[in-house]
């Protein structure tokens, strides 16, 4: 009796609509819904309109049937259910439970955002139980760094080492630049940047935390602060790293009297380092000691020579020696036909027959 055969999809939809609809007026929902209204509203707008009610139990049941995604059901679920439990005799590790049991299988709900309603509720503990299951660094930090900033001192130190520990294992620049910026209370290179909490932080945890502080001297090279970057690795206990600063400083002054001063002091450190390293970094740290101890020494025998290319009035002079290399130093003299200043340099610097021959062919 039909001019065309029926469509059985269409048939199908009108009759589940129409099952959805029944089930909607019936008490408590009580939701007076069309077929139109629906088919206008969609599902995934039903399914929403459920949540913001507070259905989330009939809200998974339509999503189970229709095949539509349950995430944000669940999510606003949890969170519901954090807010409410506020006053309750519910602890926080039923809490993370039961969480946890509806969000197994979900791979696209975001815990961090869960994590973030129980910091906004005071249930840190819960926070940090739930960020241990996000998958995602950057969620991670951000939640952590917020809870750093509320509560007491100690609340604030221990949400910041995790959150600067999350940092550092996920080897991502911008999220330890973001740890290190809430550490510092700002620029971690601005001068009212307090560094205290990093510092305690770094000797709490020093393998883990190797990539911040070396982030973080790096930063303060880069900015030229070779101070802070020596005070820092003093109030360590890593004098190497305070020497190998120091021997940075040498080179971005100017004054041979400033650069000499700070190779003494490089030399110092490199010798009170000595303690309690293996022989290989030992010696190691003994060549570094005694190749500042020779650049200190190269520099002041190069002050006396272009004090006497001024007074004897060398060829070509007055000549520069004050920077250059031991190498350099010994062809200039050659080249001006100071030989005997260049044999004298060559005894006092220890250099062998074979190499100052060599020098002696390259200068002539």
């Amino acid at each position: 009796f039909l001019s065309e055969p029926p469509d059985p999809a269409r048939f199908v939809v009108t009759c589940r609509n129409l099952r959805i609809c029944n089930e909607l007026w019936k008490s408590p929902i009580d939701m007076p819904l069309t077929v139109p209204q629906l088919e206008r509203v969609g599902m995934k707008g039903l399914i929403t309109r459920l949540t913001q009610r507070r259905q989330h139990l009939l809200a998974i049941r339509l999503c189970e049937w229709v095949g539509h995604q349950r995430d944000q059901v669940l999510f606003h679920w949890a969170c519901e259910r954090i807010r409410h439990a506020r006053g309750s005799s519910c602890t926080d590790e039923q809490l993370c439970e039961a969480v946890l049991a509806k969000f197994c299988g979900c791979a696209g709900i975001g815990y961090a955002e869960v994590a973030r309603v129980a910091a906004e509720n005071h249930r840190p503990h819960l926070a940090t139980m739930l960020l241990n299951h996000e998958p995602r660094s950057h969620a991670q930090v951000q939640v952590l760094l917020q809870l750093s900033r509320e509560g007491d001192d100690d609340n604030h130190m221990l949400m910041l080492r995790l959150a600067i520990e999350r940092a550092a294992q996920s080897n991502d620049p911008d999220l330890v630049h973001c740890a290190l910026v809430a550490a510092c209370g700002g620029d971690p290179c601005g001068r009212e940047a307090d560094v205290q909490a990093l510092i305690r932080l770094v000797r709490e945890r020093p393998q883990e935390l190797q990539v911040v502080a070396d982030v973080f001297s790096s930063a303060l090279q880069q900015g030229r602060q070779f101070d802070r970057a020596r005070a820092f690795f003093e109030q360590l206990g890593r004098g190497r790293q305070a020497a190998h600063t120091a021997v940075h400083q040498v080179f971005s002054k100017y004054e041979v009297e400033e650069r000499e001063k700070w190779l003494k002091f490089s030399r110092d450190f490199f010798s009170q380092s000595e303690a309690g390293l293996v022989e290989v970094e030992r010696l190691a740290v003994q060549f570094c000691s005694q190749a500042s101890a020779e650049e200190a020494e190269l520099l002041k025998i190069q002050v006396g020579l272009e004090e006497q290319s001024v007074m004897k009035r060398w060829l070509n002079g007055p000549h520069r020696f004050a920077g250059r290399s031991l190498v350099d130093t010994l062809v200039v003299l050659i080249e001006i036909g100071e030989v005997v200043e260049a044999d004298n340099l060559r005894t006092k610097m220890r250099v062998s027959d074979r190499r100052y021959w060599r020098i002696k062919i390259r200068a002539l």
